[in-house]
């Protein structure tokens, strides 16, 4: 589910240099379910937490494709 997903990426999002095998795990997993996660992915580029931000901006960059609606948001980040 997208949603486990999401809640995994926050809890394993560590904010340091590089990204940990952990968090390349969840990555990999929440990218799979495509244009479903994007929502939930750009709404963490807002979270508190910076290693949320950039394990979320990881994810979405590492997606096949993102519907051009979330540009604004996405170059906001």
């Amino acid at each position: 589910r997208v949603e486990a997903c999401l809640k995994a990426l926050v809890r394993v999002a560590k904010g340091e240099l590089g990204i940990h095998p952990e968090e390349q795990a969840v990555a990999e997993e929440t990218a799979k379910h495509g244009e479903g996660a994007v929502p939930g992915l750009v709404a963490l580029l807002e979270h508190p937490q910076e290693g949320v931000r950039q394990l979320a901006g990881y994810t979405l960059r590492s997606m096949e494709s993102v519907d051009a609606k979330y540009l604004p948001a996405l170059m906001a980040a």
